[in-house]
């Protein structure tokens, strides 16, 4: 028999016959892990009614953010660059800092996110705002390699610059 959870995450099942039963899930529910666990039961005179509490586990995602800097000259790691997760209802869901070793790791429940760069090392770029989705295809882990680029010395007081230039590479 199959059985269908409700919307208030329910389901009842009456007339099982007295015996021994087994209880798998097939489908998961959307943002949900399918949970592989067998859940045995038996059903006699003395136990007529089963009550089983199952637990999904959400779809998730290590995010691992390293942050650079990058000049003409060399490459070195940023360390306290601040970023904001964000969700969908534009709410802050997360606030993220970078290390010593210009690294920050979090992990990100099934959902769609953007994450903002707050600051950065003075005469540097921040990056742009960039999206991260976490869904059935996400790996368990996610790196971003994140580059701000110098500001350009021009000498000239009266340039302005409206474009913001990073660099981003992400590996899954």
């Amino acid at each position: 028999n199959k059985i269908v959870i409700d919307h208030n995450g329910e389901a009842y099942i009456s007339k099982l016959k007295y015996g021994d039963y087994k209880l798998i899930e097939t489908i998961s529910g959307k943002g949900y892990l399918l949970d592989n666990k067998e859940y045995y039961f038996n059903i006699n005179q003395e136990n007529d009614s089963i009550e089983l509490e199952l637990l999904n586990e959400v779809i998730k995602s290590k995010i691992i953010i390293t942050k650079y800097l990058k000049n003409d000259k060399k490459v070195e790691l940023e360390q306290n660059v601040k970023f904001q997760v964000i969700n969908v209802n534009n709410e802050i869901y997360k606030e993220i800092e970078t290390n010593e070793n210009g690294i920050a790791e979090f992990e990100l429940p099934y959902g769609t996110y953007t994450i903002k760069q707050i600051n950065t090392t003075e005469g540097y770029y921040k990056i742009d705002d960039f999206i991260i989705t976490i869904d059935e295809s996400s790996n368990k882990e996610i790196a971003f390699y994140l580059h701000d680029l110098k500001i350009p010395d021009t000498n000239e007081k009266n340039i302005t610059f409206n474009s913001k230039i990073y660099e981003m590479s992400l590996f899954k």
